[in-house]
């Protein structure tokens, strides 16, 4: 008995393992930058990375310049490299009423799986600068978590209001518009996972057939 509590208490823990804590792709507080608040927008700016592992993303991001809150609503999209219809769509309302994480507010999304060694874009929308949303270029100090690569900057190539795929695409030193980031965790190996619950179920198994009695009722003739 004892040991079909401790079983149940290592699968229950199992979920605990495989669903990790989401991390932000970009990890910025938005302080060392050059901001433009110019007014020739509105652009949808972002930037080109790669997956290195598979990911699961779970909330898009716009930057929020100060983190005192926006002064209009943003669409977020994710793509892949070749463009068309976004992977994945949400809002970031104006205001401050979406989670701030460093230098981004968030809104949630249905899990979205992006495969390693792919590259995709992200982008966020309505970044004039003037007296609505400044946007950040060039920015220092920023890093990306394991398992993203950051590969390019992505823009507009022209103004233009709504979330529209990034075309623009400018290898720079230091970075990029930093307007737009994204929240995941890395999928687990099943490999990992398979050999963890068999795991648990031989220990199982084995403890149960020797409360049984076994191995000694084999050894009987």
């Amino acid at each position: 008995m004892k040991t079909l509590i401790t079983f149940l208490s290592l699968l229950a823990a199992f979920p605990a393992v495989v669903h990790a804590v989401p991390q932000p792709a970009v990890d910025w507080n938005g302080s060392q930058a050059t901001f433009f608040s110019d007014n020739d927008g509105p652009f949808t700016l972002g930037f080109r990375f790669r997956a290195d592992s598979d990911l699961t993303v779970t909330s898009l991001g716009a930057f929020d310049y100060l983190g005192d809150g926006l002064a209009t609503a943003h669409m977020i999209g994710i793509w892949s490299l070749s463009g068309g219809e976004p992977l994945a769509v949400a809002t970031v309302p104006a205001g401050s009423g979406a989670p701030l994480l460093g230098a981004f507010r968030y809104a949630a999304i249905s899990d979205l799986t992006l495969s390693a060694n792919t590259e995709y874009i992200i982008g966020a929308s309505d970044f004039y600068g003037a007296v609505l949303d400044i946007y950040p270029y060039l920015p220092q100090g920023f890093s990306t978590a394991p398992g993203v690569t950051f590969l390019a900057e992505r823009e507009t190539a022209g103004g233009a209001a709504g979330l529209v795929f990034p075309d623009d695409d400018e290898i720079i030193d230091g970075g990029a518009p930093l307007a737009a980031n994204f929240q995941y965790v890395v999928v687990p190996e099943p490999s990992g996972c398979l050999l963890l619950c068999t795991g648990f179920a031989l220990v199982f198994t084995f403890r149960r057939r020797q409360c049984d009695g076994w191995p000694n009722d084999a050894l009987q003739p």
